[in-house]
């Protein structure tokens, strides 16, 4: 790969101009016939699809078109092909596709991966994975959100707390603090919750639409029905394929005629 052709793109990524990058990434593909052949970068924009537009399907047709043209690096892929498995409701599936990418590649990313989906399906497995992910970078806000959510879950809404106030001192990036905001709601604390993902919102979390809608919820808990019907709205324009954007959006139309 000619560092040249990518300056630009690995810039825009490193400043957290993550649309921007998309584009570049794509330009590069169409406008540049020696790097469309190269299978990773399509599992590049399968990532991008995800983690901007929540596109199950247009993330799926990249993995396709990876494993057509061939990939270097198998790790990703199977981290990714198992996250929209899971998503699509193959979750067994998903999670040895998760695990394939473990084998290959421990990273800290491919294991916090694999922790989400272990925790979203309450698997006690996801305790041993995100204290593997602590022993690889202690600071890892991430595996503190995550145990938190679990120990929320779990009833010990003590170490919930502790966990929360860690993350929050380790946290950067509006993906972090859209996820607090997630353990605050677990713990029904909805006036923290909403102030974290509005501040989620400020530092550019994406995708869009999952945002506003748990920001709705939030409104619709304490009681501002208007502001959270306006962001429910917003939810259904960015992401109206997802499905909990889709439902969140219901329930406001179901309060609506109540």
């Amino acid at each position: 790969m000619q560092k040249s052709d990518f300056d630009g793109y690995f810039a825009l990524r490193e400043k957290g101009a993550f649309r921007e990058a998309y584009a570049l990434l794509q330009d590069i593909i169409e406008n540049q016939p020696q790097w469309s052949k190269i299978g990773d970068l399509y599992i590049w924009c399968a990532d991008f699809e995800l983690s901007l537009n929540d596109d199950l399907r247009k993330a799926g047709a990249f993995l396709d078109k990876a494993i057509e043209l061939g990939c270097a690096h198998m790790a990703p892929y199977y981290s990714i092909r198992g996250y929209v498995l899971w998503r699509n409701g193959d979750h067994q599936n998903g999670l040895r596709h998760l695990e394939k990418s473990i084998e290959l590649n421990p990273s800290v990313t491919n294991l916090a991966t694999f922790g989400k989906l272990l925790s979203s399906d309450h698997d006690k497995r996801a305790l041993w994975v995100w204290q593997r992910v602590l022993q690889k970078d202690p600071n890892n806000s991430m595996a503190h959100i995550y145990l938190g959510i679990d120990a929320a879950a779990a009833g010990d809404r003590a170490k919930a707390l502790l966990m929360v106030k860690r993350a929050e001192k380790l946290s950067r990036s509006g993906r972090d603090f859209s996820e607090i905001g997630r353990l605050y709601k677990e713990l029904g604390e909805f006036q923290l919750a909403l102030d974290t993902y509005l501040k989620a919102n400020r530092l550019g979390d994406e995708p869009k639409g999952v945002l506003y809608a748990s920001i709705a919820t939030c409104y619709f808990e304490l009681g501002d029905e208007r502001t959270g019907r306006k962001f429910a709205d917003w939810a259904l324009q960015y992401n109206p394929e997802n499905d909990y954007v889709k439902k969140i959006w219901q329930q406001c139309q179901e309060r609506s005629n109540q």
